[in-house]
């Protein structure tokens, strides 16, 4: 059967591939008899019919390689290695025009952007001077004699929350001297206030412990007042403030 025959019989040899011989090639780098200077190319013609008789025959190399014997002239020296630089005088040699970058709809809205930043801050410049003057004259005490080393800034207020309440819940961490919620010209809150207390050790008991109490709901954010005590700052309205906060 088939199967008993691809078992026990052996695989039969492989057949083998013909010994590889090496072929010249004719190039036109080699040496003709024009070339030839000094007049003798008759003779060297000669001389290479006379050595192609006598090695009509192919021999094989130590290597195993066969040699062919090729009746061609001498090659020139160097002439086998060519490359670019006999083409470079196709090449242009003057300067390249000037490259054109044409604006692309990302470089469109940067462009935008830095003309609107450019336009607020030549707007903003005269505010921000003001406010830089004012915090130079009032050396920590603000205009209504309130003390801002004192005070506290508190923010993220409910609308709900009234300055009664914010003084019940402030006024636990030592005596207030002022509580004071902002409100606009509705008379609506505008969801921050400050609080002034008597003694700065009970200024920082409360920093320190009433960041982050919910009132009405609300998680508030308590810091320092920092727009007359803290120097180069800046209030969000003029593009300060801490941001992520």
């Amino acid at each position: 059967p088939p199967h008993t025959r691809a078992t026990f019989i052996p695989t039969p040899p492989l057949k083998h591939l013909p010994q590889y011989r090496r072929r010249a090639l004719v190039a036109e780098n080699y040496v003709t008899d024009d070339d030839c200077g000094d007049g003798d190319g008759n003779k060297r013609r000669a001389d290479d019919d006379a050595s192609g008789s006598a090695a009509a025959t192919t021999t094989v190399g130590p290597s195993g390689i066969a040699r062919i014997p090729t009746a061609f002239p001498k090659l020139k020296r160097g002439a086998g290695l060519a490359g670019v630089s006999s083409f470079l005088h196709h090449f242009e040699r003057t300067a390249p025009p000037a490259r054109k970058i044409n604006p692309t709809p990302k470089s469109i809205r940067e462009d935008k952007v830095k003309a609107k930043k450019a336009l607020n801050e030549a707007k903003l410049a005269p505010l921000i001077e003001a406010y830089r003057k004012e915090q130079q004259d009032c050396g920590g005490e603000f205009t209504n004699g309130m003390n801002c080393y004192n005070t506290l800034f508190v923010g993220r207020l409910a609308y709900e929350v009234t300055s009664r309440k914010l003084l019940r819940e402030m006024e636990s961490y030592g005596p207030v001297k002022d509580c004071q919620v902002i409100k606009d010209e509705k008379n609506k809150s505008r969801g921050y206030a400050f609080v002034e207390y008597e003694h700065e050790e009970d200024m920082k008991r409360a920093y320190r412990a009433a960041d982050g109490m919910r009132l009405e709901g609300r998680a508030i954010v308590v810091d320092v007042e920092r727009g007359h005590t803290v120097p180069n700052w800046l209030p969000r309205k003029l593009n300060g403030g801490l941001g992520g906060t």
